[in-house]
C-alpha cells in the first residue's frame, strides 16, 4: 500500500487527537541519564582541559609551598581534688566530665599560658611570629600619646600578634575516650615545634602548682580567720546554756522525768475511773427502766448477785412451791380455812416484801457508787490539769534548753572540723601536686606534616575534575542549540515529526549524497529516517489526491534542501507521483548540485508567458521523480511577481498531475516568500540542524509560520551525529513512528 493509500484513508478525527495528546503532554522529562553522559563525552575536551589546568597549578603550588613540622605533647589529667571537702577517695575511679576537660583544654589556651611560653622562650622576637607590620590605626594612635605611652602601645599590639600566630599553630584536643589531652604545635622549625609543644605543657603545670599553692594559702587564711570567730561563738553558746539553766531552775533530766511519770499515772487512773463511773450510769439507767417490773428487776446482774437477794429468791422458790401444793391438794372453796395454807401464803407475801426492800437498798447502793466514781473522776481531773500545767512550764523551759544545748554543740562540732581542717592545710600546704602529668613530652619531628603533598594533589586533582565536569554541564545548559525531540517539545510545545542523520558528502555535494544515500542504501540510517518521516506525514495527512509539503527552515544553513530532496525520492521509491521544488530562487541548490548547466531553462522562465512548467521539469528515471526549479540565483523582482501571481494557477495543476509535491521553500525568518508558499501547503516541515539552530530562532519561524497558515508547522531535527542518534534511537526517538524500526517499501 502507498503512502497516498494511507493518506486517504487516515481518520482525520484520530490525527487530530494524537496531535492535541502530543502538545498537550508536559515539555519537562525526567533527568536522562544517558544524556548527561553523552553531554560529558562530548566536552571531554573541556573536563580534561581543566583538570590538567587544575592539577599543574596545584603541583605548582604545592612544590612552592614551604613544609611545617609538628611535634605533640600529651599530659594526661588525674582525678580532680580539693582542700575543703574529703571528696576525693569517693571520686577517684570516676571517670572526670568532659565539661571539665573542655575547661582545661580553653585554660592552655588561654592568655596567660600563652603568655608565659612567649616570656620563656623569647619569642616575641622571633621572625616567624612576630609580625612588623602595625596596623595603621595602630600608628595613628601611637602618634597621639607620648613616647612612653607609643612604646608601650607599640609593645602591647606585638605580643597580641604573636599570641595570634601561636594560637593559629597551637593544637589543643582530647584524645577519644580518654582523660589525655594532646597538645600539638606547628612550626617551620622541627625543633621550634618541639619545644613549643613542650614549653606549653610545662606552663600549663606550672600554673596548676602556683595556682593550687595560693589556693591552699587563702584556705589558710580563711580557715584561721573563720577558727576565731568560731571559738568566740562557741564559748558565747555555752554560757548561754549555763545562764538559762540557772534563771529557769532547771537541775536535769531526772525532775523531768518523775513528772512524766507521775501525768502518766494519773492519767491512767483517770481513765479507769471514767470507765467505772460510765458502766455504774449504765446499770443505774437499766434499773430506772425495770422498776416497774418487778420480776424482771430481780433478774438483772446488779441485783440477782447478792447475797441476801439469792437466799430470799430460794426461800420465796420453797414458799411459792408449798403454796402451790396446797392449792393443789385442795379445793378452792374449801383452802381458805386451811391453816397451814394461810400461813405458807403469809410466808410468800412476807417474802417478796422483803425482796422488794432488798432490791430498793441495792440501786441506792449502785447510786452511791456512781456518786463516788463522779467525784474521783472529777478529782482526777483536777489533780491532773494542775500536773499538766506544771509539766508545760517545765517542757517549756527544757525545749529551751535543748535548743541552746543543740546550738552549742553544733558551734563546738563545726570549730572541731575547722580545726582539723586547718591542721590538714598547714601539714599539705607545702607539699602540691598537680592535678595532671605529661605523660610523652615532644619529639623531634622527622617528617613534615604539612602540606599533605600526596593528599592534597589528590584533592586538587579531584576538584578540578569536578570543576571540569560543572563547566561542561554548565556549557551544555547554557548552549543555544538543540539536540533532542524533547528538546523540540521543551522549545516549541511541538513534537518533532523526524530526526534525520549527518551524510557523509564532498563539499557542496549535500543534497547528491541525500538522494544517493536514499537509492543505495535503502536500510540505512539516513533512508530510514526519511522513511519514517514519510509515514509519519502519512498518518497525518487528512487530504486526498495529492498532497502539499514545504520544507523550509529558519535561515539558510538549515539544510532542508537535503530533506526536501530526500523525501521526494523517497516518495518516488514508493512508486508515488512526486514533484520536487526548488522555490529558494535567490539560493537555488538542487538543481545547481544534481546536474549543473546553468544555461537550460528552469522555473524562472516557466514563470514567463512564453514557457510553461512542463517544458522545464527535469526527469529522473531511479526512481521517477521529476524536479522543478532555478538553475542559476534569480533577483529579479518581475520574476518575483510573476511568480506570486501564477504559482496558485500552477499549484491546481500540480496537484492534478502528481500525488505528492516537496517544496523546498526559502527560510522563514529571512525571506516572506517562504510563509507565502506556506499558505498553499497541506503540510509544513521546519528543518532545525542539530546542536546549530537557537532555540530563539526555532521559536520565532513557528510563531510566523503559524500566523499565516494558522496551524504550527512540523520540526524535523536534522544533521544529528551518529552517537547522538544512536542514543535517540534507543529512546529519545523511539516513538516517533518507528524511527530507526521503518520495514522496506516495495517498489
Amino acid at each position: 500500500m502507498s503512502d497516498l493509500t494511507h493518506w486517504q484513508s487516515a481518520d482525520p478525527d484520530l490525527a487530530a487527537a494524537q496531535m492535541h495528546e502530543w502538545r498537550s503532554r508536559s515539555s519537562f522529562s525526567e533527568p536522562d541519564i544517558a544524556a548527561i553522559l553523552h553531554s560529558l563525552v562530548s566536552n571531554f575536551h573541556i573536563i580534561a582541559g581543566v583538570t590538567l589546568l587544575g592539577a599543574f597549578i596545584s603541583y605548582a603550588t604545592i612544590k612552592s609551598m614551604t613544609p611545617q613540622f609538628t611535634a605533640s605533647t600529651m599530659v594526661m589529667l588525674d582525678s580532680r581534688s580539693t582542700i575543703l571537702d574529703d571528696t576525693t577517695n569517693v571520686f577517684a575511679t570516676l571517670p572526670i566530665a568532659d565539661a571539665y576537660i573542655e575547661s582545661e583544654i580553653e585554660l592552655i589556651r588561654s592568655d596567660a599560658i600563652v603568655q608565659r611560653v612567649i616570656d620563656g622562650l623569647d619569642l616575641a622576637r622571633d621572625p616567624e611570629f612576630a609580625a612588623n607590620d602595625i596596623p595603621p590605626g595602630i600608628l595613628i594612635l601611637a602618634s597621639e600619646h607620648t613616647a612612653d605611652e607609643a612604646d608601650r602601645l607599640l609593645a602591647g599590639v606585638k605580643t597580641l600578634q604573636v599570641s595570634n600566630a601561636l594560637r593559629k599553630r597551637l593544637t589543643v584536643k582530647r584524645r577519644g575516650l580518654s582523660q589525655g589531652i594532646v597538645i600539638s604545635f606547628r612550626s617551620r622549625s622541627q625543633v621550634k615545634a618541639r619545644d613549643i609543644a613542650n614549653a606549653f605543657a610545662d606552663a600549663y603545670i606550672s600554673d596548676q602548682l602556683q595556682n593550687k599553692l595560693q589556693s591552699s594559702q587563702r584556705a589558710i587564711e580563711w580557715l584561721r580567720a573563720e577558727l576565731d570567730v568560731m571559738a568566740e561563738e562557741t564559748q558565747n553558746s555555752e554560757r548561754a546554756v549555763e545562764t538559762y539553766r540557772e534563771q529557769n531552775t532547771l537541775v536535769g533530766e531526772g525532775e523531768q522525768g518523775l513528772n512524766s511519770q507521775k501525768l502518766r499515772l494519773l492519767t491512767a487512773d483517770l481513765a479507769k475511773a471514767t470507765v467505772a463511773q460510765s458502766q455504774l450510769r449504765v446499770s443505774l439507767d437499766r434499773l430506772d427502766s425495770l422498776k416497774n417490773d418487778r420480776a424482771t428487776l430481780l433478774l438483772t446482774p446488779e441485783i440477782a448477785e447478792k447475797p441476801s437477794i439469792r437466799v430470799l429468791r430460794l426461800d420465796l422458790a420453797e414458799a411459792e412451791r408449798t403454796v402451790s401444793e396446797f392449792e393443789s391438794r385442795y379445793n378452792v372453796n374449801t383452802i381458805n380455812r386451811i391453816p397451814p395454807y394461810q400461813e405458807a401464803l403469809a410466808r410468800k407475801r412476807s417474802i417478796e416484801s422483803q425482796l422488794s426492800e432488798e432490791a430498793f437498798a441495792a440501786v441506792q447502793e449502785l447510786e452511791a457508787q456512781y456518786d463516788a466514781a463522779t467525784s474521783l473522776v472529777l478529782s482526777l481531773k483536777n489533780e491532773l490539769d494542775t500536773l499538766r500545767a506544771e509539766n508545760a512550764a517545765l517542757n517549756t523551759a527544757s525545749v529551751g534548753l535543748n535548743e541552746l544545748e543543740r546550738e552549742a554543740d553544733a558551734k563546738r562540732r563545726r570549730y572541731e572540723a575547722l580545726l582539723s581542717k586547718f591542721n590538714e592545710a598547714d601539714n599539705t600546704a607545702a607539699v602540691q601536686l598537680p592535678h595532671a602529668r605529661i605523660v610523652s613530652p615532644a619529639e623531634l619531628p622527622l617528617a613534615p606534616s604539612a602540606p599533605r603533598k600526596r593528599a592534597a594533589f589528590a584533592a586538587a586533582v579531584f576538584f578540578s575534575f569536578a570543576l571540569g565536569v560543572f563547566a561542561a554541564l554548565l556549557r551544555e545548559q547554557l548552549r543555544r542549540g538543540i539536540r533532542t525531540a524533547d528538546e523540540v517539545q521543551a522549545a516549541t510545545s511541538i513534537r518533532a515529526v523526524g530526526a534525520t542523520p549527518k551524510l557523509k558528502s564532498a563539499r557542496g555535494r549535500d543534497i547528491a549524497s541525500a538522494m544517493n544515500a536514499i537509492v543505495r542504501k535503502p536500510y540505512g540510517a539516513f533512508a530510514t529516517s526519511v522513511r519514517s518521516l514519510r509515514e509519519e506525514l502519512a498518518l497525518e495527512s487528512r487530504f486526498g489526491a495529492c498532497k502539499i509539503i514545504a520544507v523550509t527552515a529558519p535561515d539558510e544553513n538549515g539544510g532542508k534542501e537535503s530533506v526536501a530532496s530526500g523525501l521526494a525520492r523517497s516518495m518516488a521509491l514508493a512508486n508515488i507521483a512526486t514533484l520536487l521544488i526548488d522555490a529558494d530562487l535567490q539560493q537555488p541548490k538542487i538543481l545547481p548540485q544534481l546536474y549543473g548547466d546553468p544555461e537550460r531553462p528552469d522555473l524562472a522562465d516557466a514563470f514567463a508567458a512564453d514557457t510553461g512548467w512542463r517544458d522545464v521539469v527535469v526527469r529522473s528515471k531511479k526512481p521517477p521523480l521529476d524536479i522543478l526549479g532555478a538553475r542559476r540565483p534569480i533577483w529579479d523582482e518581475r520574476i518575483y511577481e510573476l511568480f506570486e501571481q501564477r504559482f496558485e494557477q500552477m499549484l491546481n495543476e500540480w496537484r492534478n498531475d502528481y500525488q505528492a509535491v516537496v517544496i523546498n521553500a526559502p527560510a522563514a525568518l529571512t525571506s516572506p516568500k517562504a510563509r507565502a508558499i506556506a499558505r498553499y501547503c497541506d503540510d509544513v516541515l521546519l528543518c532545525v540542524r542539530w546542536n546549530a539552530t537557537p532555540r530563539r530562532e526555532v521559536q520565532s519561524s513557528i510563531e510566523l509560520l503559524a500566523s499565516v497558515t494558522g496551524e504550527a508547522p512540523k520540526p524535523v531535527l536534522i544533521d544529528i551525529a551518529p552517537n547522538a542518534l544512536r542514543r535517540m534511537e534507543r529512546g529519545a526517538l523511539g516513538s516517533l513512528a518507528g524511527f530507526g524500526q521503518a520495514r522496506p517499501i516495495a517498489g
